[in-house]
């Protein structure tokens, strides 16, 4: 009699994990920013802008205890008032840092900054693409053309202007506002967040008084998981 012997199929799939529709928590501040003690596996997004009038300095790092893969994402300056807008990010190793810094390329740089927290992101490579950022004056400012290839992801904005203490009067259509900053009149900064954000062309304007700005925008693709269905 033939034996039959049973036969074990197993099939991987790669499930996305949902990135949280708004940030766990975030906080404002300059070249350091008080954190809620943040959660492992979460990863950190700040956007950053600074101005000085000699030529705009630049973000040399971002430090957080138990984080690392800390990178730029994107950025560019506008050079006439020497403003310079990033986006930077990185993950939690350990949960519980509160003391994020900030280190520009060399002194005399205006900054202010805002740090969200995000879960549900894609590490350790979570930028989709280089981004896109736009700069010049005006009353309706902006970004450049940026098209994301990730579903269900989460689109960032910043936006870095001088001479104005007020936020935008009208912020991007379909984006979320995350908490206004600025130093005085001295530089502002306004970020944004879409998300789940479909894949493709991603625009963001807003409205205010016109004034010199740069601006930068990208997406950060959602985490995936395996699992395993066994017959």
């Amino acid at each position: 009699m033939r034996r039959i012997l049973p036969i074990f199929l197993i099939f991987a799939g790669i499930l996305a994990a949902a990135i949280s529709t708004t940030p766990v928590h975030q906080a404002v501040g300059s070249t350091t920013v008080t954190m809620t003690a943040v959660t492992v596996n979460n990863t950190i997004i700040c956007a950053i802008t600074a101005v000085r009038s000699a030529g705009a300095r630049t973000v040399s790092s971002v430090t957080l205890t138990n984080t690392t893969g800390w990178a730029k994402w994107v950025g560019g300056t506008n050079a006439t008032p020497g403003i310079d807008t990033e986006i930077w990010g990185g993950y939690v190793t350990a949960s519980g840092a509160t003391a994020l810094t900030i280190t520009m390329s060399g002194t005399g740089s205006t900054v202010v900054s805002n740090c969200s927290e995000w879960s549900g992101i894609y590490i350790p490579t979570p930028a989709d693409g280089t981004g896109a950022v736009n700069s010049g004056t005006s009353g309706s400012p902006g970004n450049g053309a940026y098209t994301s290839t990730a579903a269900n992801a989460l689109v960032i904005t910043a936006l870095g202007y001088t001479a104005n203490a007020s936020a935008p009067t009208a912020q991007p259509s379909g984006y979320t506002a995350l908490t206004f900053t600025n130093n005085s009149t001295t530089i502002a900064l306004q970020a944004n967040y879409k998300v789940p954000a479909a894949a493709g062309s991603q625009t963001a304007a807003w409205t205010m008084t016109s004034n010199a700005f740069a601006d930068a925008i990208i997406a950060a693709k959602p985490s995936v998981s395996a699992s395993s269905v066994v017959y």
